[in-house]
């Protein structure tokens, strides 16, 4: 029985088979390793799962041949040698590995670096400037938001004190350096409106609950704030006393509407 070594044709393996497999035409005379020409292409039915009588459930391969011999492990040598030849020398052993697809070897593509990792890299730096702009932009419309809040109350909390200064008895407006150097006249026609702005513009008024504190601190004398809340709430830092609660009506018509979250 002949044997061939079979080169498949752009499928970079090898592999031994029996001359009969060949299915193509060809000159059996000329069929020597002497007188054949190894460029020559011919058709080799290669069986499939091993079924070595039958072609007809055979895969067609086009292949040269690089050697015939009626001794098989003769053939296997030459193929074990030409394998071990291409091989990768130590230095390029990680990139390329041999594969065996049960025919032959094939060598694995090389792998070349990717930018992939570039890309992503530069992604997630991006993500995380986007994600600190995002934190920066909602501090900011937190802010905004207490200001107009603040601004559009600001003339109804206004209206509501210099109502209040009309009806309540006991005031106290800290006096500052303008105040003593102005005269007792002058003093005398100060109008609930002329007091109204002196208390405002004394007042913090960057949050809502800063505004009114500082308008109480200056529209009610010390010894009534001492003994008065807004809620009548029981004051756990005062031994558990309960304290008189302030006058709701005059309470309302100072923070009621402006920022009913504020307790005393």
């Amino acid at each position: 029985m002949t044997y061939v070594l079979f080169d498949f044709v752009g499928r970079n393996e090898i592999g031994i088979g029996r001359q009969s497999w060949i299915v193509s035409y060809y000159e059996k005379d000329e069929f020597t390793n002497s007188r054949w020409d190894k460029k020559d292409i011919v058709k080799v039915g290669w069986p499939a799962k091993g079924l070595v009588s039958k072609h007809s459930g055979s895969a067609v391969y086009d292949a040269k041949v690089l050697w015939i011999s009626d001794d098989k492990s003769e053939l296997e040598k030459m193929m074990s040698d030409i394998i071990e030849s291409s091989k990768p020398n130590k230095a390029n052993k990680s990139n390329e590995m041999m594969a065996d697809l049960g025919r032959g070897k094939r060598l694995k593509k090389r792998k070349y670096p990717s930018d992939a990792d570039e890309v992503i890299k530069k992604l997630k730096e991006e993500i995380s400037t986007l994600k600190e702009d995002k934190r920066q932009l909602r501090a900011e419309n937190k802010n905004l938001r207490k200001s107009m809040r603040l601004i559009t109350n600001l003339p109804e909390l206004l209206t509501g004190i210099s109502s209040t200064l009309e009806k309540i008895k006991c005031l106290h407006c800290p006096t500052s350096a303008a105040d003593e150097a102005a005269t007792k006249a002058q003093k005398e026609i100060d109008t609930p409106s002329d007091k109204v702005s002196q208390v405002v513009k004394r007042c913090n008024t960057t949050e809502p609950a800063k505004l009114v504190n500082d308008l109480l601190t200056g529209l009610f004398d010390e010894r009534y704030i001492a003994t008065h809340t807004i809620s009548g709430a029981v004051i756990k830092a005062n031994g558990g006393a309960q304290k008189e609660g302030m006058d709701p009506v005059m309470v309302n018509e100072i923070i009621g509407k402006q920022n009913p979250s504020v307790q005393a």
